[in-house]
């Protein structure tokens, strides 16, 4: 799953020699355009740690005095996993992508690679949908708010008869 592969990848590219990596900046995107997003991502973590609503997140840090990254992020909404994985650097969105690659061939028999700007746009159309099947709105009626880039994902899916118009307002 999504989250699964976010917690193992980056704990595997930071967690080691860290404590607390998913606090640090300097393990998220670089890019001037990612700062508002990673600073958000950053600030809704440590509030999720500082709140300690979680039975989990309470037992690690009283225990454990640490907070492993698989623990908290089965506390985050799929829309702050969204966010979360648009902040991360490309190299871990692109190892995340891969993983996520390997299972769709796997599963589906597939040739076709997942890229990471594929899963974010995928992971956007999800959070979506699931917010308005979650809070009782019209499915059927519904449109993507803004342009999304579907291209990719309905040559993954083997959507041809689709045109895409009307995808979006």
């Amino acid at each position: 799953t999504l989250k699964s592969y976010i917690a193992y990848i980056f704990s595997e590219e930071y967690g080691k020699n860290e404590v607390f990596p998913y606090l640090n900046f300097k393990n998220f995107s670089s890019n001037s355009e990612d700062l508002d997003i990673v600073l958000s991502v950053i600030k809704d973590i440590s509030l999720e740690v500082k709140n300690k609503k979680a039975d989990s997140i309470r037992h690690y840090l009283k225990q454990h005095k640490e907070l492993p990254f698989w623990v908290l992020i089965n506390q985050l909404t799929l829309g702050n996993t969204s966010y979360l994985y648009e902040a991360l650097k490309s190299t871990t969105k692109d190892k995340i992508a891969k993983n996520f690659s390997l299972r769709f061939k796997s599963n589906y028999s597939s040739t076709k690679q997942i890229t990471a700007d594929t899963l974010i746009e995928v992971i956007k159309i999800s959070v979506k949908f699931r917010n308005i099947c979650a809070h009782d709105n019209i499915l059927l009626l519904s449109k993507l708010s803004k342009k999304t880039k579907t291209a990719n994902i309905q040559e993954l899916l083997n959507i041809t008869n689709y045109s895409g118009e009307n995808l979006y307002d």
